[in-house]
């Protein structure tokens, strides 16, 4: 389990990369750095079922969820949606230093518009949409936010 998880994470990373990027954030306390990757393991795996569910399931799941008889599955489903409609946030660009841009147009989120569940999964998401495209060396993504009237 612990390995299938390891290689779902790893994505197109180098497994170098990925391992390089808990020890980076734990300022290279290896215990401190396998503590960290194990519970984002079991985060991803178990709570928020990121590679099994969120990104094989994406846009077309949530509009499948949309059109659900199930209430609650349709409520998520339609707030994914409407989220991704209004462009609350995007990827779009890179800067200067390769780094993919995602603009947050922090004025569209109305706090009770949607459930905590599909704001997690949306968020979620984009970060992961951002980790596809990374590309060596480029190991992180930026974001910036749009603050219009």
């Amino acid at each position: 389990s612990l390995r299938a998880t390891f290689w779902s994470m790893v994505k197109h990373d180098h497994p170098d990369a990925l391992l390089l990027r808990f020890l980076r954030a734990r300022k290279w306390d290896v215990e401190k750095s396998l503590v960290m990757m194990v519970s984002t393991m079991h985060w991803r795996a178990k709570e928020m079922h990121v590679d099994d569910d969120i990104m094989i399931s994406g846009e077309e799941g949530s509009l499948v969820a949309s059109q659900s008889s199930n209430p609650t599955i349709k409520k998520s489903g339609e707030d994914f949606l409407a989220q991704m409609r209004m462009g609350k946030s995007f990827l779009h660009g890179t800067d200067k230093s390769g780094r993919p841009m995602c603009s947050v147009r922090v004025r569209l989120h109305k706090q009770g518009d949607q459930t905590e569940e599909s704001l997690e999964r949306y968020t979620v998401f984009v970060i992961e949409s951002a980790r596809m495209i990374l590309a060596p060396p480029v190991d992180t993504a930026v974001s910036y936010h749009i603050k219009l009237p």
